[in-house]
């Protein structure tokens, strides 16, 4: 007999943390007696935590803790890391709660949001004039530019918006956690981001050159329309186009006739990003034009807008400029970083969030186990490599499928060691629920060895 999911959650709970590891199995006589106390005291701890049964269930699942398949003999085990994972959500919900309480009532609204670099006066020198000094790469705390408060209303418009993602059960699919757990944060020029080499200049950039060769300067100007710039000495520049890898080269070849430096005593800096509009639409938490900062990749604009609804794909994301379209595949990122310079935005594009079409659940013994997006092409192979592979405990004989065929629910059974040499491989639709199983018998072939010996224990008898 199975316990349905009502009641599994409470009663481990009340077996770990209220009366440590039960007197007898869980589904026996004895405990059947106990178990209506325990679940109801497990139920007052998690009223007085503020927490539900459903989101309990769902973080023990991210953190590879799978309920259904614990022996009641492993309770112990666990008490530690269920202690672990109620008190991270209470300070969750407790953290939304005062992020709540300062926003007051606002409802999430697909309005335009600001995330723009602060608007800055341009000092004598900037904007074609360029501005010298002796004390090269020195700055005050009074020359930092302020937060502003569109930037201060666009960060509460972005809490606001990951909140309502986190408690839509933004998380339920692997990959969602990344927007509503706020690890992808957008870009502002005060908090001292760094432009990649791979950043595209634009009208707006204010762009900081210094040289510290045998000529000493600093040069800060804003990329002017036409997409110049016009240092002191020197015929315009142009820069707009250019990745600022590029630009370097071509401001050290225009300087180069006006100042005695070598390439190595040359920095360019991007000071002060553009704004640009991007708009959001599709299964995103919050839809509509935002308005960020140019060193923002795709996922950070997404970020800003709350990431997908809970049914949005993190696999299919469609990147559009013009007449352009790139799919965007989140788990990609997940495994190269590196992949986000890839999608830079420029002024109007489009990001469409579709829905999931392909959802596999897997359970049992592999690392972490929740449901994850599937493309077409992709195998069983390749959803246990998402899940993070195998646990030390697997049995390694089985693997179980239950699909649904024709209206009817049938289940499919592979040996897993075929399935992960590439000997059987093995196709998933969407709806598919994936079982591998633990290693559940205990050790069978060993002696124990106490009273007067040096070394009592237990030993292997085989051979």
């Amino acid at each position: 007999m199975k316990r349905s999911f009502q009641s599994i959650v409470p009663f481990l709970l009340s077996s770990l943390l209220l009366f440590g590891a039960p007197q007898a199995g869980p589904f026996t006589q004895t405990a059947s007696a106990q178990s209506s106390a325990m679940m109801q005291m497990a139920r007052g701890e998690l009223e007085k935590r503020g927490l539900t049964e459903s989101e309990v269930r769902t973080r023990l699942l991210e953190k590879g803790i799978d309920v259904d398949n614990i022996p009641p003999a492993e309770y112990p085990a666990y008490q530690s890391r269920v202690t672990a994972v109620l008190n991270e959500l209470e300070a969750e919900k407790k953290g939304r709660g005062t992020a709540a309480q300062t926003q007051g009532q606002a409802a999430v609204q697909p309005v335009v949001v600001n995330v723009a670099a602060p608007t800055t006066t341009p000092a004598a020198g900037t904007a074609g004039s360029p501005t010298s000094t002796t004390q090269a790469g020195v700055t005050t705390t009074a020359d930092l530019p302020e937060t502003t408060p569109e930037e201060a209303a666009a960060e509460a418009s972005q809490r606001v918006a990951q909140a309502a993602a986190a408690n839509r059960g933004g998380g339920r699919i692997y990959g969602h956690s990344l927007f509503t757990d706020k690890t992808l944060d957008i870009f502002r020029t005060t908090d001292g981001a760094q432009a990649p080499d791979t950043y595209v200049l634009g009208e707006g950039d204010e762009v900081h050159i210094t040289i510290f060769g045998a000529s000493q300067t600093d040069i800060q100007q804003r990329i002017a329309p036409d997409g110049s710039i016009q240092p002191a000495g020197v015929s315009r520049i142009f820069l707009k186009g250019l990745t600022l890898a590029q630009a370097r080269k071509v401001i050290q070849n225009q300087l180069s006739s006006a100042y005695l430096f070598r390439p190595d005593q040359l920095a360019v800096t991007i000071v002060t990003a553009r704004t640009i509009l991007v708009n959001i639409f599709g299964e995103a938490t919050v839809t509509g034009g935002f308005n960020l900062s140019a060193l923002n990749s795709a996922f950070n604009a997404l970020s800003a807008a709350g990431g997908p609804t809970a049914i949005g794909s993190v696999r299919k994301i469609q990147h559009i400029r013009g007449t352009t379209k790139r799919t965007m595949d989140l788990y990609a990122f997940m495994s190269d970083p590196t992949v986000q310079y890839k999608f830079d935005l420029q002024n109007n594009d489009i990001l469409h969030v579709p829905v999931a079409d392909k959802l596999v659940s897997i359970q049992g013994a592999v690392k972490r186990p929740m449901t994850y997006e599937m493309l077409d092409k992709e195998t069983l192979a390749d959803l246990i490599r998402y899940a993070g592979g195998l646990t030390q405990d697997v049995y390694p004989d089985f693997i179980q499928i239950q699909r649904y065929v024709n209206g009817e629910e049938k289940l499919f059974e592979w040996n897993l060691t075929d399935v992960l040499n590439g000997r059987q491989k093995v196709d998933l639709v969407n709806g598919d629920v994936v079982r591998i199983r633990s290693i559940n018998r205990p050790m069978e072939t060993f002696v124990d060895i106490d009273g007067s010996v040096y070394y009592p224990g237990r030993y292997d008898v085989t051979g």
